[in-house]
C-alpha cells in the first residue's frame, strides 16, 4: 500500500471514529434525555460546534496562520480533554448500567420498565456525567497550569571522580512550547532553573511544537539559561515535526551545545566525564556512533529523548541516561497505557550496569491539562559510588518543591 493510500484509510477511519463519538454524546446527553424542542436544539448547535472547532483552528492555521486560530485553540483543547474524560465517564456509567439491567432481567424485576423511571434515569445519568467530567477536566487544567515541580534526586556512579562528587544536573524535557506554553512560562522555568545553579543543563527533546518564526519569541528566555559546565540539547521527534535544522541554529546561537550522535568531555584532567547525545529514535538516534572511541575509565552520562536507547547504552557500558518522550502518561488513565507502549514510563530504573531516568517532562502535550502525573523539573546530585538500586518512580510521586508556574 502507498504512503497516500495508508494515510487516506487512517484519516477515513480517524474521522469516523471522532464522529462516532460525538454520536455517542448527542444520544446519551441530548437524546435519551428527551429534553424540550428549544433545548435539545441549542445543545446539538453547541456540540456539533464543539466537534468542528479542533479539526477548524488547525485548518485555519495551515491557511492563514496561528495569530487567526489561536482564538479557537484554546476551546478546541478544552473540548477535547473534557471530551475524553466524558466519554471515560459515560462509558463506565453505561457498562454499569447494563450489567443492572442484565441483573434485574435475570431477578425479573420490572422496576426501571416505567417510562417515567427510565426518563429519570437518562436525565440523571446525563446531568452527573457531564458534571463529574467537567470536574475532572477542571482538575486536570488546574493541574496542567501550576506548572512544574521540582525533582530531586541523588545518584551514585562507579567511575564518576570524587572531586566532582555534589556536581548537579538539571534535566528538562518535553516543554513542548507552542499555543498553550507561551514565554510567560518560559520565563518562570527559566527563573526557577538558574536559581538552582546547576552545573549542567541537559534539554531532553521535544522542546517546541512550532517554527522558530511563530515560537521564536516565546522561546527567547531559554538563552539565559545558566549552567557552570553549560545547557546541551537532543532533539526530540515533535522537533524534528517542526523542523528541525531552524530550531538547533537558533539553539546553537544561544549558547546551547546541540549533540547529535555527538559527545563531548566534560571538566579536564582527573576532574573529567564524558557527555553523549543521541538523534531521536524515530529519525536518526545512532548510540553506536555517539560513543565510538570512548574511554571506558571515564563514567559517561547519555542524553536521549526516548528511552529504548537504554538498550544500546547498556551494551556500552552507559553510566546514566537522561531520557523524556513518555510525559508518564500525561492524563489518567494514560500512564497505565504507557506501560503497555513504553518499558520505561517515568522515574528510575536499572538496565544492566546502567541507570536510567525517565522525565514525566517540563511541560506537556495537547489538552493543557495534566491528571495523575506533574510537570517536572529535575535537579540530580552526582556522587561517586555504588548506585543504589532505583525503585520504579509513580508518576504523581510526592516532590520537593511545587512552585507554581503561570501559563
Amino acid at each position: 500500500m502507498h504512503r497516500s493510500s495508508g494515510f487516506a484509510v487512517w484519516l477515513v477511519v480517524a474521522v469516523g471514529l471522532y464522529a462516532a463519538i460525538h454520536y455517542y454524546f448527542w444520544a446519551r446527553l441530548i437524546r435519551a434525555p428527551m429534553l424540550p424542542p428549544a433545548w435539545r436544539t441549542g445543545l446539538t448547535i453547541a456540540l456539533v460546534a464543539l466537534a468542528v472547532i479542533l479539526p477548524l483552528s488547525m485548518m485555519l492555521a495551515r491557511l492563514v496562520g496561528w495569530s487567526t486560530a489561536d482564538a479557537l485553540l484554546w476551546p478546541a483543547f478544552a473540548w477535547s480533554g473534557l471530551a475524553m474524560f466524558l466519554l471515560i465517564v459515560l462509558l463506565g456509567v453505561d457498562a454499569v448500567r447494563g450489567a443492572a439491567l442484565v441483573g434485574l432481567k435475570i431477578a425479573h424485576s420490572d422496576v426501571l420498565d416505567a417510562p417515567a423511571r427510565r426518563l429519570f434515569m437518562s436525565r440523571a445519568i446525563a446531568i452527573g456525567a457531564t458534571a463529574l467530567a467537567a470536574g475532572i477536566s477542571g482538575v486536570a487544567f488546574g493541574t496542567a497550569l501550576a506548572g512544574p515541580v521540582l525533582r530531586k534526586l541523588k545518584v551514585a556512579l562507579p567511575r564518576w571522580p570524587s572531586v566532582l562528587d555534589g556536581f548537579s544536573i538539571v534535566q528538562l524535557s518535553d516543554l513542548h512550547i507552542g499555543r498553550t506554553i507561551g514565554r510567560r512560562y518560559v520565563e518562570d522555568l527559566v527563573k526557577r532553573t538558574n536559581e538552582l545553579q546547576p552545573d549542567l543543563i541537559a534539554i531532553t527533546g521535544d522542546l517546541v511544537d512550532g517554527t522558530p518564526e511563530d515560537l521564536g519569541e516565546a522561546a527567547a528566555p531559554l538563552g539565559e539559561l545558566r549552567a557552570r559546565y553549560g545547557v546541551y540539547f537532543v532533539p526530540g521527534n515533535h522537533d524534528h515535526y517542526s523542523g528541525v535544522e531552524p530550531w538547533l541554529r537558533w539553539l546553537r546561537q544561544r549558547n546551547v551545545t546541540v549533540l547529535v550522535n555527538d559527545r563531548v568531555n566534560i571538566g579536564d584532567g582527573q576532574a573529567r566525564f564524558e557527555l553523549a547525545g543521541v538523534d531521536d529514535s524515530y529519525f536518526n538516534a545512532d548510540v553506536e556512533k555517539a560513543l565510538a572511541g570512548r574511554d571506558p575509565q571515564r563514567e559517561l552520562i547519555l542524553l536521549a529523548h526516548q528511552p529504548q536507547e537504554i538498550a544500546a547504552a547498556a551494551r556500552f557500558g552507559v553510566g546514566l541516561q537522561l531520557s523524556g518522550h513518555t510525559h508518564g502518561g500525561q492524563l489518567w488513565p494514560g500512564p497505565w497505557f504507557a506501560r503497555l507502549m513504553f518499558r520505561w514510563v517515568a522515574g528510575s530504573f536499572r538496565v544492566g550496569e546502567s541507570q536510567l531516568y525517565v522525565s514525566c517532562g517540563s511541560g506537556y502535550v495537547g489538552p493543557p491539562m495534566r491528571l495523575g502525573t506533574r510537570s517536572e523539573i529535575t535537579h540530580f546530585e552526582i556522587r561517586r559510588g555504588s548506585p543504589d538500586t532505583p525503585q520504579q518512580e509513580p508518576a504523581g510521586a510526592p516532590v520537593a518543591d511545587q512552585a507554581p508556574a503561570p501559563a
